[in-house]
Order: C-alpha cells, then structure tokens, then sequence
C-alpha cells in the first residue's frame, strides 16, 4: 500500500477510480443471475425473447435478463431494431427522403437502403 509523508505523517495514497462499465450493446442475453444456480449456457437456453423467458422468476437470481439494444449504424435509410432479441438491419421505405452529402445533387431518396441523388 502506497502511502506519501507529509509534514508530521503519511497520508494514504487515494483510490483507485471504479472501472467504468460500458452500456450493453447488441442481442439481448439471459446469464446466469445473482443466485448463480444456473449457468450462462442453461439461462440462454430458456431464451433471449423477452424478460419473462430469461427470468421466470422475475427477481434475477437464478437468471438475469438484459435487453437487446441495437447500435445505430449512423444510415439514414436503415433502421436498427432487435425482433424476438436479436439486433437487425433494414432497410426504410424506398423514396423515404434523406441526405447523400452531396451538394451537387438534388431531391436525395433511399432506395434500397442507399441514399443518392439526381444531378
């Protein structure tokens, strides 16, 4: 343990800064739960649909539920959505307005989940 001497004493190094965790991103999972008498392999096994699957028993301790969130994948003419818990990619309506970035074109539409313009 770390300490520093100060005028008439030590003083205790501070603390370490708590380890940030990150949001979950991706598929839903169903874990093993705080109770542990599950594992990981069993608890996916019950399903990744909803919480009512994972967890049956509604309080996290044999399994824990966390719901599918999507990344955005930053395409106007997508859209980022998980079904049944599991994250996909489709495509918007074809002649859903957007922007190409291209200031020499005009009247930008997807189609087919890409966005161009006519010059």
């Amino acid at each position: 343990w770390y300490q520093r001497r100060v005028h008439g004493g030590t003083v205790p190094a501070p603390a370490p800064e708590p380890a940030v965790e990150e949001p979950h991103v991706g598929d839903a999972t169903c874990t093993a739960g705080t109770g542990a008498t599950l594992t990981d392999a069993e608890c996916t096994a019950r399903g990744i649909v909803d919480a009512a699957t994972c967890d049956v028993e509604t309080d996290g301790t044999v399994c824990a539920y966390v719901a599918a969130a999507c990344a955005d994948d930053g395409n106007a003419c997508t859209t980022n959505t998980a079904t049944d818990g599991v994250c996909a990619t489709a495509n918007v309506a074809d002649t859903t307005s957007c922007d190409d970035g291209d200031d020499t074109t005009e009247e930008d539409v997807c189609t087919s989940g890409t966005c161009a313009g006519t010059a």
